[in-house]
C-alpha cells in the first residue's frame, strides 16, 4: 500500500470527463503567445529589412516544426503519465473498490454528458468521502464503531483546532504553504486562484509553523 498516499491524494480519477479550460487558463495561454522583443532585436530587423523578409518563411517554419516536436512530445508525456497514474490508482485498489469505481465512473460519465454537472460532481465527491473512508479501514485496520466510541473527544478536538485557527492572526495553505494574514478576503482570493488556475485540489487552511 505505499502507493495509496500518492494516488489517494489526487482528486482527478483515471477516465471521468472534463471540462474544456476555464476562462483564466484560456487568456494565460493567450499572454504566453505574446512575444515582446526586445529594442536591440527590433532595431537589426528594420536596420536589415530586406533580409528578414527574405528569411522570415524559413524561420517561421522552423518556429512552426519546433513548437509541432515539443507539443508532441508533451502530449507523449502527457499520455504515458495518465497512463502509469491510471495503472497505480487501480492496484491500489481493493476488488471492492474497484467496482465501486466502476460504477461511479459510468454514472458520472453519463450525467456529464447529459450536462447534469452538479449531479455527476455530487457523485463523485461521494464516491471520493467512501473511499477515503474505506481506504482508512483497509490500511489502518479502524473500526466503523469508531467514530462512534470516540465522538465527545473527537468533536472536542475539531472545536479547539477551528478556534485556534480563527483566533491566529497567520494562516498557511496546505498546498503552497504560503502564509496570508487571517482575513476573508486574502482566504477567498487564493482559493479561487488554486481552483481556477493551477488545479491543485481543495484549500485547506492550517496553522502555520
Amino acid at each position: 500500500m505505499e502507493n495509496d498516499k500518492t494516488v489517494t491524494r489526487k482528486i482527478q480519477y483515471p477516465d471521468l470527463q472534463r471540462l474544456p479550460q476555464t476562462v483564466n487558463q484560456i487568456l494565460n495561454n493567450e499572454k504566453m503567445k505574446m512575444v515582446i522583443l526586445p529594442d536591440v532585436v527590433t532595431e537589426l530587423i528594420n536596420d536589415n529589412t530586406v533580409a528578414f523578409e527574405i528569411l522570415a518563411p524559413f524561420f517561421d517554419r522552423r518556429a512552426k516544426d519546433r513548437k509541432a516536436t515539443v507539443k508532441k512530445y508533451t502530449l507523449r508525456l502527457r499520455e504515458e503519465k495518465k497512463a502509469r497514474d491510471r495503472k497505480l490508482f487501480f492496484e491500489s485498489l481493493t476488488d471492492v473498490q474497484t467496482q465501486k469505481f466502476l460504477t461511479m465512473q459510468a454514472e458520472y460519465n453519463l450525467l456529464f454528458d447529459q450536462g447534469r454537472f452538479l449531479e455527476a460532481e455530487t457523485i463523485r465527491r461521494r464516491f471520493s468521502n467512501w473511499l477515503s473512508t474505506d481506504k482508512c479501514y483497509t490500511v489502518f485496520g479502524f473500526k466503523k464503531s469508531r467514530y462512534a466510541n470516540n465522538r465527545d473527544s473527537i468533536l472536542a478536538k475539531h472545536k479547539e483546532k477551528g478556534k485556534a485557527l480563527r483566533e491566529s492572526p497567520r494562516v498557511e495553505c496546505n498546498l503552497c504553504s504560503l502564509v496570508l494574514e487571517n482575513n476573508n478576503v486574502q482566504k477567498r482570493k487564493h482559493t479561487k486562484y488554486h481552483k481556477n488556475i493551477t488545479g491543485d485540489g481543495t484549500v485547506r487552511w492550517r496553522l502555520p509553523l
